[in-house]
């Protein structure tokens, strides 16, 4: 997500601005972009009682099943959900989005 006025970085107004989109649209669930975002943007969609799907930002690596790729999106992976585990609105995390394969035809 693009915020307003501050680009990738969640802003409290930047936020509420994207929570009055998503209710204008009749949204009840949103997937958030490639990386990882801050704990107000967590605490946010709990209290609006929006659904949304957090991302290990691992996208476009052609090794991602192998060190030390793997290394870093396990790690990744391990801090979102020591952070968010019990987010009552966080209902998918997601690993390893759009990535290319071994580049040997195997995915």
């Amino acid at each position: 997500s693009e915020f307003l006025g501050s680009g990738r970085t969640a802003t409290p107004g930047g936020i509420e601005q994207m929570l009055a989109r998503v209710r204008e649209l009749g949204c009840n669930f949103v997937r958030c972009a490639h990386y990882p975002y801050a704990d107000i943007f967590a605490r946010a969609m709990d209290r609006a009682g929006v659904l949304w799907w957090e991302e290990v930002p691992v996208y476009w690596l052609s090794m991602v099943h192998r060190p030390p790729q793997l290394d870093l999106a396990l790690g990744m992976l391990r801090d979102m959900v020591v952070r968010d585990w019990n987010r009552a609105s966080l209902i998918i995390w997601s690993v390893s989005n759009e990535c290319a394969g071994a580049g040997d035809g195997k995915a």
